[in-house]
């Protein structure tokens, strides 16, 4: 069986390297042009070289939250490539109405050979040491199976051997780890600790946050007490409160309360600086005018 559109090589250094710790957008983003550069030259780009647009990219990196379709803001994916670019990791030339791509070390990274030894003799050296590693790892394996069983036994003998002098039977001590808890569902029809959202939004937006989360809530209480949480900076805002998880889904955040502070900080410059402003120029016309008023009204 053939599979149809090609492939594109991921080396497992990509997990040491800075780029795997950018967020989602760029590293989405990432992925989406190595998929689509061209992999062989052609009479408008190169071999690694790609040309887009950015309503493009937002289409077909688009999702649902819900049945409402999500799209990366234009803003969102200018940064992003300027990040990459940054990071040597594409050039970008200047291009008319889209934006040219080129992938650095695209022949470097995307060329099978360098994966893998061309030397026959040092392929077959290296899969009759992987064989001989496999056996050794197997005969240890059930050297250790082997070990195990006999000290299981030699510990019920003993046990048996206690309860006969004893007269008495011990208890066995359950051993069995506690089952894990249910992850948190949300979804419509289930009873949960409602703040005071829609039943839509609890099944569509807090749900897919606690799906997509890196680091998912341990219980259904924990999860219910971080969704009165979101209500509460909200106020019961749900438009907001769904800004608020889109925007710590897309920065990486693990929780949406970064959102509301950064909201804060922006009111209180605002705040500052509207106070700035009064003080300097509407306090002194306001006082100026009442003087004058005192003037003539005592002339």
């Amino acid at each position: 069986m053939t599979i149809e559109g090609g492939y594109i090589l991921q080396p497992r250094t990509w997990d040491s390297s800075p780029a795997a710790h950018y967020p989602p957008v760029v590293r989405e983003l990432w992925f989406y042009l190595l998929r689509h550069v061209s992999h062989k030259d052609d009479e408008i780009c190169k071999r690694g070289e790609g040309y887009f647009t950015l309503e493009k990219i937002q289409q077909e990196l688009s999702w649902k939250v819900g049945y409402r379709p999500m799209t990366y803001s234009k803003p969102q994916l200018t940064k992003s490539l300027r990040r990459l670019r940054e990071s040597n990791m594409i050039a970008t030339p200047k291009a008319t109405h889209g934006v040219f791509v080129r992938i650095m070390n695209y022949d470097l990274y995307q060329t099978p050979a360098n994966y893998e030894s061309n030397d026959a003799e040092i392929t077959k050296g290296l899969r009759r040491k992987r064989e001989g590693n496999a056996l050794k790892n197997d005969k240890e394996y059930k050297k250790e199976e082997r070990e195990s069983e006999e000290r299981e036994n030699r510990n019920h003998t003993s046990t048996e051997d206690h309860e006969n002098l004893s007269g008495k039977t011990e208890k066995p001590k359950d051993t069995k780890s506690r089952k894990s808890q249910p992850k948190p569902d949300f979804t419509e029809g289930k009873t949960f600790k409602n703040p005071g959202f829609c039943p839509a939004f609890c099944a569509g937006h807090w749900q897919d946050w606690c799906n997509r989360k890196e680091a998912p809530y341990r219980t259904q209480e924990v999860a219910e007490e971080a969704l009165s949480l979101l209500y509460e900076l909200s106020r019961g805002d749900e438009k907001l409160a769904a800004d608020a998880l889109r925007d710590a889904w897309i920065s990486g955040w693990q929780s949406f309360k970064w959102h509301f502070k950064h909201l804060e900080e922006q009111k209180h410059q605002y705040d500052h600086a509207t106070h700035q402003t009064s003080y300097g120029n509407n306090g002194q016309s306001r006082h100026g005018a009442e003087n004058l008023q005192w003037l003539e009204s005592h002339t």
